[in-house]
């Protein structure tokens, strides 16, 4: 187990957005993946803030995962990579057409922009 003792805050802000199985299953595995990644390795010391985001921008939608860590070194490349995480992001990514940018300055900040494949269900709409 990599699970330490921690003062490790994590911030939700998500738009309320239905997404049909073929995003939504791959999407809740790259977010399980980089927040776990972000809890065995951002936190040197124990303390820091870890922040999901998922918004719909016109006929888009952009979730952002992101962490207050020590960072990661070096350029990463999803084609060269020994990280068997890295590389499920990377092919799940693809898997829902998206791209994926990532800004190591300050952390670590994934940003995977995407469109929903199917027709999106709006609230309250009857989908049996």
């Amino acid at each position: 187990m990599y699970w330490k003792k921690s003062e490790v805050d994590i911030k939700i802000n998500v738009e309320n957005i239905f997404l049909g199985m073929d995003t939504a299953v791959p999407l809740g595995i790259i977010i399980n993946e980089l927040v776990s990644n972000s809890l065995k390795y951002a936190f040197d010391k124990g303390k820091g803030t870890i922040t999901i985001e998922l918004q719909k921008i016109n006929d888009h939608h952009k979730l952002v995962v992101s962490d207050d860590g020590i960072g990661m070194k070096g350029e990463i490349d999803f084609e060269d990579t020994d990280s068997l995480g890295l590389l499920l992001v990377h092919t799940l990514a693809e898997q829902i057409n998206a791209t994926i940018e990532i800004d190591t300055s300050k952390g670590t900040r994934f940003e995977i922009v995407f469109q929903e494949k199917n027709k999106e269900i709006t609230e309250g709409e009857d989908v049996r």
